[in-house]
């Protein structure tokens, strides 16, 4: 049994246009009105079992040996958990970047023509109209990866009524899924220390970091350079959606103090007086806080859904969500006839679940983005 989660890049099992082969998770949910009462009544045995009735592990034990239908009715429950958990789950990414998705695994282009994002051009009369500004159009693209993890337990330990074991797959699963679509989006505008990403951070893209500490001061002077930002006609474009600010756990406590402060004073020590008026970084931008990211780096992004997105995070049109399988290697009996998975390993007697979950992120449009590495130095 393996504990990491790894990416997969080869495309082996894709089809011809690089598509999933097989049955999606979308489609394979989707079953029969006898195949769900089956799987009711199967969910029915199995929460017994889980809540310490011993007579209904003895008939789950019993079933798994002698039933093959109980056998395939417990992957739809498993299967069908897994994504109640996986639904129950909000995600870190949703509160800092945009959601799309993908046909398959080649790039998708994402084509920003900013064009349409400015003034119109003057049309006289019975002239053509003029077409949007290539030089200025801005190509992106996104692509997803393959995910997984195995959770293996053995013949044994089932025979011995550690039928917990099973009861752990599916929120393993849907938390180690959800884990990895916040980990592709958090990388992207930080490092594993909680530095910032200079991969998008950078001059080139106008946002470089900048060596700034969390204060009031410092994030009004943020705010300001990203409302102020101009597009290639160099016109201001202000963020369609509002602002958020992304810091980690060593620097939450400094941004609410600063974004919840009902006055500010002022002092000035030329005259030896202090103002005192109303906090206008209140309201000005939204806190988010993400609990895994290190260091104190602080970052102003553009608030999800709003027309030019910083940050998104795609998935593969059809697998949206985790792909429950189990290992079916038990052989065949001597005498003839199929042997259920959990039954065990013809070469040793193991027990393997495995999910498979498809995500992708990217860096889009760095117009209304700012970084700052937490310290003045």
């Amino acid at each position: 049994m393996t504990n990491s989660i790894v990416s997969v890049a080869e495309t082996f099992g894709l089809s011809e246009d690089q598509s999933m082969s097989g049955t999606s998770p979308l489609v394979r949910r989707q079953i029969s009105p006898a195949r769900a009462q089956a799987v009711v009544q199967c969910a029915e045995m199995w929460k017994r079992t889980f809540d310490g009735d011993p007579r209904a592990a003895l008939a789950v034990r019993e079933a798994l040996s002698t039933s093959d239908l109980f056998v395939s009715t417990t992957g739809d429950v498993l299967d069908r958990e897994l994504l109640a958990q996986y639904a129950g789950i909000t995600p870190e990414w949703q509160s800092f970047a945009d959601s799309t998705t993908v046909r398959n695994f080649k790039p998708k282009k994402l084509i920003d023509f900013m064009g349409g994002r400015s003034v119109l051009d003057a049309v006289a009369e019975l002239t053509e109209y003029p077409a949007a500004k290539g030089p200025s159009n801005k190509e992106y693209s996104i692509s997803v990866s393959k995910f997984g993890r195995r959770f293996g337990f053995s013949w044994e330990a089932l025979i011995n009524d550690d039928l917990d074991e099973l009861q752990r797959i599916p929120s393993l699963f849907a938390q180690s899924a959800s884990l990895t679509e916040d980990k592709a989006a958090r990388d992207l505008i930080a490092t594993s220390t909680g530095s910032p990403n200079t991969g998008f951070f950078k001059s080139a893209n106008g946002n470089a970091p900048v060596s700034k500490s969390l204060t009031a001061d410092n994030l009004r002077t943020g705010i300001q350079a990203v409302n102020t930002r101009k597009d290639s006609d160099g016109l201001i474009v202000a963020p369609t959606n509002g602002l958020i600010l992304v810091v980690g756990p060593a620097q939450e406590f400094t941004a609410k103090q600063i974004l919840t402060a009902s006055e500010v004073r002022v002092e000035d020590t030329t005259t030896n007086t202090t103002t005192i008026h109303a906090n206008d970084l209140a309201g000005a931008i939204t806190l988010v806080v993400l609990k895994r990211l290190p260091g104190s780096a602080w970052f102003i992004l553009p608030k999800p859904g709003g027309a030019r997105p910083a940050l998104a995070v795609a998935h593969l049109r059809g697998w949206e969500t985790p792909d429950l399988r189990v290992k079916a290697d038990t052989g065949q009996r001597a005498g003839g006839g199929a042997i259920g998975a959990t039954d065990g390993s013809f070469d040793d007697d193991s027990i393997y679940y495995r999910v498979r979950h498809v995500v992708g992120a990217a860096n889009v449009d760095p117009l209304h983005t700012y970084a700052a590495t937490g310290s003045d130095s």
